[in-house]
């Protein structure tokens, strides 16, 4: 989420981070077309080193809520809330690859008392009952030549949509948590996401401190979900 993640160079991010380097040749193959023959370029997915190698996971967990107003009242408690408005533009292969390996791709702006931008990268998830993924992030000036490159490999629209949020930041047993109510016009009810940051190895003690905090915001298991934004606008769209 917003302001919490590690930024990497948009050029690893947008390159090995999304994770088509093996689509490249057959993209630029028409360009190249009446060109003189250069020797093809052998690609590895295998990342260099770097820092990014061992990526903070996103521990979260998702709840559609059946009293907001208590939960709100309990997060007041701990901190006082930022509102913004998410406007997502999520993208995939005609044939959504990368929906089907589990991969995210997403540029989004983010409005509070200024505006910025975020291009994330989310992999497969690492823990299936909670989604919870390892995310890539980075601020980027120029979204309009984010989104040519983006189109530019392989790349189209999947899905646009906005989510109306009040993010709550607050520390518990040594971890810091972030909180967001959430609102998404096509999608009937309001949402809770709570997360906090882990490495690989620590990502089940970091759901536990999670569902911790949600039992603490007298969020019940039943209002746990793992239904993607998404999915469900998407559902709406087709109604």
């Amino acid at each position: 989420m917003v302001g919490w993640k590690r930024a990497a160079q948009l050029d690893v991010l947008a390159v090995r981070g999304l994770g088509l380097l093996g689509l490249n040749d057959s993209l630029l193959r028409p360009s190249m077309a009446g060109r003189a023959a250069v020797p093809p370029r052998t690609w590895s997915s295998t990342p260099a080193a770097s820092s990014e190698e061992n990526p903070v996971i996103e521990a979260e967990l998702k709840a559609r809520l059946n009293n907001p107003a208590a939960v709100r009242a309990a997060l007041l408690v701990r901190a006082v809330p930022e509102r913004a408005i998410y406007r997502d533009i999520y993208y995939d292969t005609p044939g959504e690859d990368l929906g089907h390996a589990g991969r995210e791709v997403r540029l989004r702006t983010v409005e509070t008392d200024a505006v910025r931008h975020l291009l994330t990268f989310k992999e497969a998830a690492v823990d299936e009952a909670s989604g919870s993924k390892p995310e890539y992030e980075t601020v980027v000036s120029e979204p309009a030549a984010v989104d040519h490159l983006v189109r530019a490999l392989g790349l189209g629209t999947l899905v646009e949509l906005t989510k109306e949020c009040e993010n709550y930041r607050f520390a518990e047993d040594g971890r810091d948590f972030l909180a967001t109510i959430v609102g998404v016009p096509e999608i009937e009810g309001v949402f809770l996401e709570v997360e906090t940051q882990a490495a690989e190895d620590d990502v089940g003690n970091a759901l536990a401190a999670v569902r911790s905090v949600l039992t603490d915001l007298g969020v019940a298991d039943s209002e746990l979900t793992t239904e993607l934004y998404t999915d469900a606008v998407r559902a709406a769209r087709a109604i």
